[in-house]
C-alpha cells in the first residue's frame, strides 16, 4: 500500500458502513515467485559437503536480499489477486477492489487487510481460503495493528487510530524518553527560517540524525497525527543543512508527542456523510522573503485531516 491516505479512507468506510477488517500476513512471501527472467546464479554458502564439486547453483525461487525479489513478489501476488476478480485502484495500484468497491484489499509487501460488509463474511472466507491454498498465510483475525498503527474499535461503531507504542519506540531511539513534555509542537518565538543567517554561531548538527527524527515525525503525521503536520513541513525544509535550533525544534515535537501520545484519530460511525474543506493563510510570515503561508484541512465523516479526539 503506497499511500497512508488509502488506509485512513478504508478505516473511514469501515466506521461509516460497519465493515469488518481482517489482517492477513503472508509468511516468507519472497520465496513464492519463480525466478523466470534472467538466470541467476549464487555461490554455495559455507557448510556444503566437502566432497561436492558444485560451487555455484542457479536460483529457481527468489530470496530475501535479492534486488529482484520485491518486483517478483509483487508481480506474483498481483496476478493472483486479479485472478480472484479484484481490480487495481487507479488512485493506488496496491489497493485491490472487488464487487463494486464492497470488498477492499490494501496490500503492503506481505501484509494485507481485507475489508468487507457484514453480509459478505462467506465471500471473505472464500478469498482467505484461496489465499491460503496458494500461500502460507497467517490469519491474524480482526485487525488491531497495521504498520505500527493501532486500531481501536468503540462500542458505538467508531474506530480510533493511534501510535502510542510507535511514539514510545522513537522516543527511546532518540534518547528523549526522559524529556519533559511540551504543550505545542513548535515554539512560535523561534524563527526557523533565520537559522541559516544566524547559524554560524549556533553550529551545524549531524544531518543524518536530524533527517532520522524528521522522517519518523513525518510518518506519524501522515498516519495518525495531523496536528504535527505543519511542524513537520516546516522542519523538512532544512534536511540538507540543519542547525542547532532546527534540531531543538524537532526534539520539541518529540516532547509534544510524549505529552500527547494517548491522542487518537477518531472516525465516527454516525457523523454526516459530507466532505468539508477549511483553508486559511497568514500574511508575509516568512522572514527572509516575506512570503505568506497557507494550509487546508479536509473533514470527512466528521474526521480529518486535523481534528483529534482522546478516546
Amino acid at each position: 500500500m503506497g499511500k497512508l491516505t488509502i488506509f485512513r479512507l478504508l478505516i473511514c468506510f469501515a466506521a461509516r458502513y460497519n465493515w469488518k477488517i481482517d489482517h492477513l500476513d503472508v509468511v516468507t512471501a519472497f520465496f513464492n515467485p519463480d525466478v523466470d527472467d534472467d538466470p541467476l546464479f549464487i555461490d554455495l554458502p559455507e557448510g556444503r559437503p566437502d566432497n561436492t564439486r558444485i560451487s555455484v547453483v542457479q536460483l529457481r525461487k527468489a530470496l530475501y536480499g535479492l534486488k529482484q525479489a520485491p518486483h517478483l513478489w509483487y508481480r506474483h501476488i498481483n496476478a493472483f489477486l486479479l485472478s480472484l476478480g479484484f481490480i487495481q485502484s487507479e488512485a493506488d495500484p496496491n489497493l485491490y477492489i472487488r464487487n463494486n468497491g464492497k470488498r477492499l484489499l490494501p496490500l503492503y509487501v506481505d501484509d494485507m487487510l481485507l475489508a468487507y460488509t457484514p453480509t459478505a463474511a462467506k465471500e471473505a472466507d472464500e478469498i482467505k481460503m484461496a489465499l491460503a491454498a496458494t500461500y502460507k498465510i497467517t490469519n491474524l483475525g480482526t485487525a488491531h495493528q497495521f504498520l505500527g498503527i493501532e486500531i481501536h474499535y468503540k462500542t458505538d461503531g467508531s474506530i480510533c487510530l493511534g501510535q502510542r507504542v510507535f511514539i514510545d519506540t522513537i522516543l527511546k531511539r532518540f534518547h528523549m524518553e526522559a524529556a519533559h513534555g511540551a504543550a505545542t509542537p513548535l515554539d512560535n518565538k523561534v524563527k526557523l527560517d533565520l537559522a541559516e543567517e544566524e547559524g554560524e554561531r549556533e553550529g551545524e548538527v549531524d544531518p543524518k540524525l536530524y533527517q532520522a527524527i524528521v522522517g519518523s515525525l513525518k510518518y506519524i503525521a501522515l498516519a495518525t497525527r495531523p496536528d504535527i503536520s505543519f511542524a513537520v513541513a516546516a522542519l523538512s525544509r532544512y534536511d540538507s543543512r540543519p542547525f542547532a535550533r532546527h534540531l531543538t525544534a524537532a526534539q520539541r515535537v518529540l516532547r509534544y508527542l510524549k505529552a500527547t501520545k494517548v491522542y487518537r484519530l477518531r472516525y465516527n460511525a454516525t457523523a454526516p456523510n459530507t466532505l468539508i474543506d477549511n483553508t486559511d493563510s497568514d500574511w508575509a510570515s516568512d522572514s527572509p522573503d516575506r512570503r505568506s503561508q497557507g494550509g487546508h484541512i479536509f473533514i470527512s465523516n466528521g474526521t480529518v485531516g486535523g481534528r483529534l479526539w482522546s478516546c
